[in-house]
């Protein structure tokens, strides 16, 4: 596997779509002086989720042979994944924190790409919507199908709390949703308090 030391998006779309087999495209960018590159496409004086988010309302993935020219093209660009290849179990942070806590102790990786103020949990593909469908939505946010997506690191602000490969640099298989429901409810319910 790749290094992914650098800050380099291609290198990153490059990893994710030959060694996790996710389809990744080009986002936004977060430019240090003037903010995310969507406030010149819109009259909004800020951004929530600044070089973190697509570049339009559906994610239009690069083909593997552009990805290089696609991310050039867009120096700084977000790497954005449709949720093809994973669920995503979108939480506040501390939410997430908790959980993955409980999860660890019984030895349980589940990857956790986390940012600013909010994490999202990864999963089997079409395994979140009939397990987690009864927690809170006003908490728990679902993120699935073609229409659903995350940023994924380097993009501004994004990191791995868990990767997606294990210390050997080897995908880890994802858990179904049923699996990690019971610590996010349990989470959920601990940080209310």
């Amino acid at each position: 596997m790749r290094s992914l030391t650098s800050r380099d998006a291609a290198e990153h779309a490059h990893v994710y779509l030959s060694l996790l087999g996710w389809p990744v495209a080009a986002g936004h960018s977060y430019r240090p002086d003037r903010g995310c590159t969507c406030l010149e496409e819109t009259t909004a004086q800020v951004c929530p989720r600044p070089g973190a988010h697509p570049l339009a309302s559906h994610v239009v993935v690069a083909r593997p042979d552009r990805v290089d020219e696609e991310f050039a093209a867009l120096p700084g660009a977000g790497v954005i994944a449709p949720t093809l290849g994973f669920d995503a179990i979108v939480v506040p942070r501390p939410v997430a924190m908790f959980a993955l806590v409980q999860l660890e102790r019984h030895s349980a990786q589940v990857p956790c790409v986390v940012s600013r103020h909010e994490a999202a949990l990864l999963v089997a593909p079409r395994t979140a919507a009939a397990a987690l469908g009864q927690l809170s939505r006003t908490v728990v946010k679902l993120r699935t199908g073609p229409d659903g997506w995350v940023a994924l690191p380097p993009s501004h602000k994004t990191r791995w709390d868990t990767p997606p490969w294990s210390s050997r640099g080897e995908p880890v298989e994802l858990p179904d949703a049923r699996d990690v429901r019971e610590p996010i409810a349990l989470a959920v319910k601990g940080v209310a308090r």
